[in-house]
């Protein structure tokens, strides 16, 4: 009895069993595929689904060639290439010059009778890019984006992160993050001070101690101890980076005595450094110069320190140039003070590598767009306008710019190997009526001037099927007009002549006798 009720309960339990596999096999739930292919019970594909499967695996994807030729190329780094052609694969460059093979797949951009440079750098900018991360947070069919890439933009910085312009997808957009580690060393601040240079020189032992502890193991001393680096983490893990050479600091500073002492800490320390501002850096050029740090200025920014200055009873002074005389020298401080017109050309005489951005990293359409002054080339032309040599203010906005930020390897010129960032001009880059026709970014147009209903009617290209359309704002302000002085330059030792009045008769030597058209003298 008791195996009989034994044999019923197994042979129940024996058909339950089957129920249950068979039910699983008939509807079979994705986690049951799932785990039958780990354990490889599921049929394999066919022979050929299989093989046209690995063909799309291995398939490479297609090269895209890209070239701009017919222009005269500013390298910036090298000489101007006249009539050069620019080759680009996958975004790259890969050769450059008059005698250039251009594959028959490449697309290819005529910019013949303009100049090509590198895309500008802007070590500073607010509203082109969104927030960190730029990749998330950027519309890339944004107008101000469109902007960006009109005033000649390709790459900028956005919060501590380097990124492009790509107009229109993500693709290769972000070139470098953690760009600096921003400090603070003013005098305003003692304690300030004192705990930063405490903190700095805190780590440089702990490097010192490093350095001992490999040559006592070079030694052969078995008993060497490595040091306690449990508290090498946040500020002081930043500033173990910083004195490795692996970030650099950023500090904002205009007078002089702050310029001296951020620059007198960088050098004492021995790690890279990049002051933002410099209003007064012009009067410790060569200080700055010699402790090797880097700047980003703006040439048409003032400042001023000190009391407004006071004429004395026998002067007159127009009351619009007193605010200029105060900011040249306070009498407090007895010596220079302010800013200088000459302060890009007297730190370039120095040796300081410099950048140069607009007084506002924002862009928008409050201005003239299209024809505004306050854009980089302009910024950089008032630098001339102040002594600096024209090749430097267009290295300050290019190479100089990628080499503060540390991406100088890949973008700021045009050589073989760094990225395709190029715009397309229709005449002198630092001249207020040259506009981009192209920008190029990764060797892709980001930016065609005649696509874009801001700025088509303004000097078409006038291609075929291109309607030029009347001007009625911004307006043409015509050619450039020939300047012819009205009063002629001065004779040297004489006095220059007075606007408005005769100049004084020529009467000669007065001890010559006096011609008066008689050959006998009467």
């Amino acid at each position: 009895m008791k195996f009989s009720a034994a044999a019923t309960i197994a042979a129940t339990l024996a058909i339950c069993v089957l129920f249950v596999s068979l039910s699983s096999q008939a509807w079979g739930s994705p986690q049951d595929e799932r785990k039958q292919a780990m354990e490889g019970k599921l049929e394999k594909p066919a022979p050929a689904e299989e093989a046209e499967k690995k063909d799309d695996e291995t398939k490479e994807p297609k090269e895209k060639w890209f070239a701009v030729k017919g222009g005269d190329v500013y390298t910036v780094t090298g000489p101007v290439l006249r009539n050069a052609t620019i080759l680009a694969k996958d975004g790259i460059i890969v050769d450059l010059g008059r005698d250039v093979d251009i594959p028959d797949d490449a697309e290819i951009l005529d910019a013949t009778g303009h100049r090509v440079y590198p895309g500008l750098v802007a070590v500073s900018s607010s509203g082109l890019l969104g927030r960190e991360p730029p990749e998330h947070t950027t519309d890339v069919y944004g107008l101000n984006m469109i902007l960006g890439l009109s005033g000649g933009l390709t790459t900028v910085v956005t919060g501590n992160t380097a990124a492009k312009l790509t107009y229109g997808t993500l693709e290769n957009m972000v070139v470098k993050r953690s760009l600096f580690t921003t400090i603070s060393y003013s005098r305003r601040s003692p304690a300030q001070r004192r705990a930063l240079r405490g903190d700095l020189e805190k780590v440089r032992q702990y490097l010192r101690d490093v350095e001992v502890l490999a040559l006592r193991k070079a030694a052969g001393d078995k008993e060497a101890k490595e040091p306690d680096k449990k508290w090498i983490k946040g500020k002081y893990g930043t500033y173990l980076k910083l004195l490795k050479g692996e970030i650099t600091a950023m500090i904002s500073c205009d007078m002089t005595q702050d310029l001296r002492d951020a620059a007198e800490l960088a050098e004492y320390f021995g790690f890279n450094l990049v002051i933002r501002g410099g209003g007064e850096a012009w009067t410790v050029a060569p200080e700055l110069g010699r402790s090797n740090v880097s700047m980003i200025i703006t040439p048409r920014r003032k400042i001023r320190q000190g009391p407004s200055y006071t004429p004395k009873d026998d002067e007159d002074i127009d009351p619009d140039l007193q605010p200029i005389l105060a900011a040249w020298e306070d009498k407090r401080l007895l010596r220079a003070t302010g800013t200088s017109p000459e302060l890009a050309r007297i730190l370039y005489d120095h040796g300081v590598t410099f950048a140069i951005i607009p007084q506002s990293g924002y862009i928008s359409l409050g201005g003239i767009t299209g024809r505004d002054i306050a854009t980089m080339p302009m910024e950089a032309a008032f630098a001339v306008r102040g002594g600096l040599p024209e090749a430097a203010a267009i290295e300050a906005i290019t190479i100089s710019a990628a080499r503060l930020l540390g991406i100088d390897h890949r973008v700021g010129s045009i050589e073989v190997g760094k990225d395709a960032d190029l715009i397309v001009v229709d005449g002198d880059l630092l001249h207020y009526k040259t506009m981009v026709q192209w920008a190029v970014v990764n060797g892709r147009i980001a930016y065609d001037k005649e696509k874009e209903s801001l700025f088509a009617h303004i000097r078409p290209r006038g291609k075929e099927g291109t309607e030029a359309i009347p001007e009625f704002w911004p307006r043409d302000l015509g050619p450039m007009p020939t300047f012819v002085p009205d009063v002629e330059p001065p004779v040297p030792g004489e006095e220059p002549p007075v606007p408005g009045e005769e100049p004084p008769a020529d009467k000669g030597d007065s001890d010559a006798p006096v011609e008066t058209g008689d050959s006998e003298g009467r």
